[in-house]
């Protein structure tokens, strides 16, 4: 006899309960998924769609991995964590809480990505970077290294943030711009075209860096600072006023 089950009301569909390793009973799986034999699934967790899920992977809680998601190598997705679309998940990366990971999104080596966090198109989190709370990965962005995206920041575009760098608040960090080294970018702070932010400097409150501008060493830019055109910020500077052509340093 063949069971049915609705997985996303969306209607009934071939499924079948996992084995665990163990011999424990696992959750629901849907037959046109993929799911290994060393693979564990949690009695309330499913897969389903073209979801594969490989290796030593382990779909945890009420986690759900799904369409043509894959779950990978020694990864896990947890609580209510949703991996869905194209997106990836790998090595021993974890995605926990209630956070989606979709589209073409990856998730890889020992990064973490957890709370309510979104991460989609073609964004990537890596190395041991932690993107957590509200915070939202998008485009082609990059957060690797021991970098951490938290609060309600914001991370897009071609934006990079590595290294031990910042980004909270309600940060935005868009286009070509990079946060790295020990940097912190936070409060409603906005970082875009091909600036860029490092050494232990800051940028913080409502101040915006654009252009080719850089802010190092360990400079702050704050209130309401507007940093444009090619603008170096070094030392310990600090700069709350409008400049588009000055160099400071």
């Amino acid at each position: 006899m063949t069971n049915l089950f609705d997985f996303d009301e969306r209607g009934p569909v071939p499924a079948h309960r996992h084995i665990n390793p163990d011999n424990s009973l696992g959750g629901w799986v849907a037959d046109s998924a993929e799911v290994d034999s060393g693979v564990y699934v949690s009695v309330d967790a499913c897969v389903f769609g073209h979801a594969r899920v490989l290796g030593n992977a382990k779909v945890l809680g009420k986690a759900w991995v799904y369409d043509g998601a894959i779950l990978c190598d020694d990864a896990q997705v947890s609580e209510c964590g949703r991996v869905n679309n194209w997106a990836k998940v790998s090595h021993n990366a974890h995605v926990n809480g209630h956070a989606w990971v979709g589209d073409n999104a990856q998730v890889y080596e020992n990064a973490q990505v957890g709370e309510n966090v979104q991460l989609y198109s073609n964004a990537q989190v890596f190395g041991t970077a932690r993107v957590s709370d509200n915070a939202r990965v998008s485009g082609d962005a990059k957060v690797f290294g021991n970098a951490r995206v938290f609060e309600h920041a914001r991370v897009f575009g071609n934006a990079k943030v590595s290294v031990n760098a910042q980004v909270f608040g309600d940060a935005e960090v868009f286009e070509d711009a990079e946060v790295f080294g020990d940097a912190e970018v936070f409060g409603g702070a906005n970082l875009s075209k091909s600036a860029r932010v490092f050494g232990c400097a800051r940028v913080f409150d409502q101040a915006q860096v654009s252009g080719i501008s850089t802010v190092s060493g360990n400079a702050s830019v704050f209130g309401k600072a507007k940093l444009f055109g090619s603008i170096n910020v070094s030392g310990s500077v600090r700069v709350t006023g409008t400049y588009d052509t000055l160099s400071i340093s």
